[in-house]
């Protein structure tokens, strides 16, 4: 039962017993009780009728009387912009909003979201990298290929660019790219590979010195094998420990040999422009048709990957793009001074977003309570208030009844016995 029906049964009770107050009266004769009763009840319909009136008249018009009456309907205009103008100009104004935004703490929560989601955060970035490869399509970036081939590399002169290029880089960086050269070379020698590499070409020369008819009649005098002259473990491991030593020494900068390779370094580099032709036919090779859809199909091969322990669907290009978006998100939460700068400028735009955006609020408001006829705008409040303005009614029968209580004390044991007699003896 609803607080509605609530407040009607409440005033159709004391109606009822306002009813039989006057019969119990009219039968037993005034007295004390009856009276008491009457007042008690007469109080409660009167409490209660006149809270249903103002209650009703707030959104029709009781009982037909049109003065003061339907509230809501005839106030509809003030009442939708007095809402719109609250919500646009108070409780979402510009500057509680600009505040708001000013407080929170961006760089912190998504530090802290990187780490405590980041299988979430690593499936998103991979879904969006799907997403605009997909949104690319094959038949797309092929075209844009070709477009890019014909336009501008079938034009580029490839010797220059490689020679201008190479030259300023190696000019400024030529001792950390002999290094990492050098260290490359020292890597390769101390790994497994690099090891059975020299062991092979080792083994290759053993075998082209004792492999003639003479080397094995000599050898065969001595009462020798060909693994009795040469102990290729041994001679690998020599010359693996003086490569690397003689690679180690090319790492001092006053080193002649490492001087020569500078110097035949850059005289290559120089000198690139010999090789124009031979440069030419890679670059044309490269671009050509055959093989540009060779890796177009690659890029676009779906194959699944494990992202943070969970297998997911992707394509070859959509996973050289979640490598590059990846890097660069960590790489911006580790950066706190880009971080913030982010935060700092994405602050800004919304302050001006809402600074220039901000009287949509009050329109969105103002549009959408437009929408509502009288009757909707009716239900709307009363879904609102409509329970506690029943409460209302229900309190004034209540309230009526106490305050009638009340009033008939007074009269009976205070007005009827001393204020009346006093009054009478004054006139």
């Amino acid at each position: 039962m609803n607080y509605r029906n609530k407040a009607n049964l409440t005033l159709l009770g004391v109606s009822i017993g306002f009813l039989f107050s006057i019969a119990i009266g009219h039968f037993f004769g005034k007295n004390f009780y009856t009276e008491m009763l009457m007042t008690i009840m007469e109080a409660a319909l009167v409490g209660g009728a006149a809270d249903w009136f103002a209650i009703t008249a707030i959104y029709s018009k009781p009982l037909g009387v049109a003065y003061h009456t339907e509230i809501v309907p005839k106030n509809r205009e003030k009442i939708i912009e007095s809402i719109s103008n609250f919500v646009e100009n108070d409780l979402l104004s510009a500057s509680s909003l600009e505040s708001r935004i000013d407080k929170i703490k961006l760089c912190d929560r998504v530090v802290e979201l990187s780490k405590n989601k980041k299988a979430y955060i690593e499936g998103r970035i991979l879904q969006i990298s799907n997403y605009i490869v997909s949104s690319v399509g094959e038949k797309n970036l092929e075209g844009f290929i070709f477009a890019l081939r014909e336009k501008y590399i079938y034009r580029l002169n490839t010797v220059k660019l490689i020679k201008d290029t190479s030259g300023k880089i190696y000019e400024s960086k030529s001792n950390e790219i002999l290094d990492f050269v050098i260290d490359i070379g020292i890597d390769f020698l101390n790994s497994e590979k690099g090891t059975q590499y020299i062991y092979d070409i080792i083994y290759k020369i053993k075998q082209e010195k004792t492999s003639g008819f003479f080397s094995r009649i000599g050898l065969a005098m001595m009462g020798k094998t060909e693994n009795d002259v040469v102990d290729i473990d041994s001679l690998t491991a020599i010359f693996v420990e003086k490569a690397i030593e003689k690679l180690r020494e090319l790492k001092e900068e006053d080193n002649s040999y490492r001087i020569d390779l500078h110097n035949a370094i850059k005289a290559y580099i120089d000198n690139i422009d010999k090789y124009e032709d031979e440069l030419e036919k890679i670059k044309n090779y490269i671009v050509r048709d055959s093989n540009i859809k060779v890796l177009i199909q690659k890029l676009f091969s779906v194959t699944t990957v494990d992202i943070c322990r969970e297998e997911k669907e992707s394509t070859t290009a959509a996973l050289y793009l979640f490598e590059i978006l990846k890097k660069v998100f960590y790489n911006v939460l580790e950066n706190k001074k880009v971080l913030c700068s982010i935060e700092t400028a994405v602050k800004k735009l919304v302050i001006k977003l809402i600074d220039s955006k901000h009287y949509i609020i009050g329109k969105m408001v103002r549009d959408t309570l437009n929408e509502f006829d009288n009757n909707k705008l009716n239900a709307f409040i009363d879904n609102k208030v409509g329970d506690d303005l029943q409460w209302i009614r229900i309190n004034g029968s209540v309230v009526g009844s106490f305050i009638g209580f009340i009033i008939f004390l007074i009269v009976y044991f205070i007005y009827n016995p001393y204020i009346v007699p006093f009054i009478r003896r004054i006139f």
